[in-house]
């Protein structure tokens, strides 16, 4: 039977039926949060942040079950804490003296960096000049903050994974070169245009794309079929609301309709989708922003939304990032509706099946006002730091290059759940019948082939991000605690513009 509940989880009668649409070493370091990621802790099979920690509905920090994670939740660095993959080396030496060997700090860890390990070492079985040994210094932003100051010390490695969100930070150092120039005769056309015009700023791609998520709508379809609801694939904002209060009003075991972690990313996909740019200055692509259209109409269409399905009861709130928290109400099945990473497609839908025994279904994100110009890629890119040793650079090119070639650009795909960066890489799989055969990937990755190239799908580059995200994830918190929707916003607004020109005193 279905269970009535208060707002914070506690079994209580629901009120309210929703009904309608409603210096740079130190100071860079100091402004990098978690990655693509936000501020905090490891995500799933590592996760995305810098704490092991969670936050509870009201942003508090505590020590519960999952972790604070980063935009993507199947990056970074550990399957529990983080901890563990720090330290974890491939302990292999060249076999030969003629080659150069270079290290590759990566940003993910668990199975995802055992698999990169294993792809370095086929690559350097087949190469003649160059040896890569793969390591993790911690979740992204500790990667990069360790990978500055090598730079700085002069023992920089050659190849750093640097997600997203820490991609402003990356390039404001100058401590990078640009991709662009250090593979002049490339041909971008025959990459995934999502991925190049993320990772492109004053005309030039400035880091190599490789490991690209979206996020997406998971749906426990046995509770969907119990209730009798029809899911929909690519829903509305007032699609999730009438499915949920159809869900809730069925005879079923049920908690909550939805959940997914309070994070900025889904709120930057939302004004993305809107086609509606989150910060100025070309969503920070121009210059450095001074202004964030929190405010906007747009804004405060995704906010009343998301509050609306909270107070509602809806709207299971996990906590700020707190990617574990609202996995285990998924797959508890206490949620019927759940947004994450696509990245997490094969860990979600083997869990749910082998460990719960429900099947899932993938869905486009929900979208504003049914508005969908297109979302753009979660993940992480490739960068070499300028200025290295020729000979290191050119064996990073080497590996770069063969890293992102069809066959390599596949495994990585199949092995961790990743989306090809390379058109050739997607043609391979469906030609094999990959998509057909898994429609959940299909799905998320028709969502991101049909995104439209503007200003706003192209993610915000924005050098203090991390207490951007944070500032917008508390506005939320603000709230469910029973601010209203416009003060709040405008608050949270100004003491970011405050932040955005603080940063550029440091720059």
């Amino acid at each position: 039977m279905s269970r009535d509940r208060d707002y914070h989880g506690i079994s209580r009668r629901r009120a309210i039926k929703i009904t309608s649409g409603a210096a740079l070493g130190v100071s860079f370091a100091g402004c990098i949060g978690g990655g693509d990621d936000a501020q905090a802790g490891p995500a799933a099979d590592g996760g995305n942040g810098e704490s092991s920690n969670e936050t509870d509905a009201s942003g508090n920090e505590t020590d519960g079950t999952g972790t604070n994670e980063s935009e993507d939740p199947s990056d970074e660095t550990s399957d529990s804490n983080g901890t563990e993959d720090n330290q974890t080396e491939q302990q292999d030496s060249p076999s030969s003296s003629d080659k150069t060997e270079i290290r590759f700090w990566a940003g993910l860890g668990g199975d995802k960096l055992e698999l990169l390990q294993s792809m370095a070492s086929d690559f350097n079985d087949q190469s003649n000049t160059a040896f890569v040994n793969v390591s993790s210094k911690g979740n992204y932003s500790e990667t990069l903050n360790a990978a500055i100051s090598a730079i700085r010390s002069g023992d920089p490695p050659a190849v750093v994974q640097v997600n997203g969100a820490n991609a402003a930070v990356a390039a404001d150092s100058g401590a990078f070169a640009t991709v662009e120039d250090m593979l002049p005769d490339i041909n971008w056309d025959e990459f995934i245009p999502a991925a190049v015009n993320t990772y492109s700023k004053d005309g030039k791609v400035q880091s190599m794309p490789f490991n690209a998520s979206t996020p997406v709508m998971y749906y426990n379809v046995d509770k969907f079929e119990e209730a009798g609801v029809d899911p929909i694939y690519e829903p509305s904002y007032q699609d999730v609301v009438d499915m949920g209060n159809q869900l809730l009003d069925a005879d079923i075991e049920l908690e909550y309709a939805c959940t997914w972690p309070n994070h900025s990313w889904f709120v930057e996909e939302w004004f993305a989708m809107q086609d509606q740019v989150l910060v100025d200055n070309s969503n920070g692509r121009d210059g450095p922003p001074t202004e964030i259209y929190l405010a906007s109409q747009a804004g405060k269409d995704i906010f009343s939304w998301q509050n609306q399905l909270y107070q509602g009861g809806l709207y299971f709130n996990p906590g700020i990032e707190a990617w574990g928290a609202a996995k285990q109400s998924f797959l508890t099945e206490k949620s019927a509706m759940m947004i994450i990473s696509s990245a997490g497609i094969n860990e979600i839908t083997e869990g749910a099946k082998e460990e719960a025994g429900f099947n899932v279904e993938t869905s486009w994100l929900p979208a504003p006002n049914g508005e969908r110009t297109g979302v753009f890629i979660g993940g992480g890119s490739l960068w070499t730091p300028e200025n290295i040793d020729e000979s290191m650079t050119e064996a990073a090119t080497e590996f770069i290059q063969w890293m992102i070639e069809p066959e390599q650009q596949v495994e990585w795909h199949k092995g961790t759940g990743y989306f090809p960066v390379r058109t050739s890489a997607v043609e391979t799989l469906r030609d094999e019948g990959w998509f057909e055969e898994n429609p959940n990937y299909e799905r998320a990755f028709t969502q991101l082939q049909e995104a439209e190239a503007t200003e706003a799908t192209a993610k915000p580059v924005v050098g203090p991000n991390s207490y951007m995200r944070e500032q917008i994830e508390k506005a939320f918190v603000d709230l469910m605690d029973g601010g209203e929707l416009e003060p709040v916003l405008t608050n949270r607004k100004e003491n970011i513009e405050q932040e955005f020109d603080s940063y550029q005193d440091k720059v």
